[in-house]
């Protein structure tokens, strides 16, 4: 990807989960905790990136300096119900002072235009205080046509003073999505460990992983 809101967590040690959670032979409990796991690594990726702070802490011998993320005391993750409950699980492993909230959101299958478009349906949401300091991640496994994504963005807009920095995570993105998403919301950075080229005529990723939902809970 040549833009540079974006990267592509794709190194050997993500690439290798990925390939677990591809298979369609992955058990439902393998499935969840990879996901975790990617949860975890795209948070590091996440945070790796972030300013930081050069802070120092007192040994038993002596002083050392280390790097703090600006945002570590000031993060609040929102999980897209029910796919992003691992990839959220995963992300407070990291991020262990975040607050969270939830959006129970869908798209409703039989509105596809082509395929590219759905209309969706947002049955639930509940979102912690966000500050001008905070750094808000919205996480979903897949991001597809960008119809949910852009549906929670439009929802969160007015909560977002202009300098609040906004973070997507998924685990694989559809080049359709990207730039469907970053035409409309500019303004947010996206990370994700793969990104594939084609949408079917149903508007699931091809190769895709199937049903993240399904696919972790049945």
């Amino acid at each position: 990807m040549g833009d540079h809101r974006v990267s592509v967590v794709n190194e050997v040690y993500p690439s290798y989960l990925l390939s677990i959670l591809r298979d369609k032979n992955t058990p439902l409990n393998v499935f969840r905790e990879t996901m975790r796991e990617a949860g975890r690594v795209l948070a590091v990726r996440i945070m790796n990136d972030q300013d930081y702070t050069i802070e120092h802490v007192e040994t038993p011998l002596g002083t050392a300096s280390y790097k703090r993320p600006k945002h570590y005391d000031d993060i609040v993750i929102v999980g897209i119900l029910r796919a992003a409950l691992p990839l959220v699980e995963g992300m407070l492993e990291v991020y262990r002072k975040a607050r969270v909230g939830f959006v129970g959101a869908k798209r409703v299958e039989d509105s596809s235009r082509e395929g590219k478009e759905f209309d969706v349906v947002m049955n639930y949401y509940n979102i912690p205080p966000i500050s001008r300091e905070s750094l808000v991640i919205i996480a979903d496994p897949m991001l597809a046509t960008a119809s949910t994504m852009i549906r929670v963005l439009n929802l969160l807009k007015p909560k977002l003073d202009s300098d609040v920095e906004v973070v997507v995570a998924s685990v694989i993105a559809a080049q359709f999505g990207i730039e469907k998403l970053l035409t409309i919301h500019p303004y947010i950075r996206l990370y994700t460990i793969a990104v594939d080229p084609i949408l079917n005529d149903k508007g699931y990723i091809v190769p895709g992983l199937g049903d993240a939902g399904d696919r972790s809970f049945g």
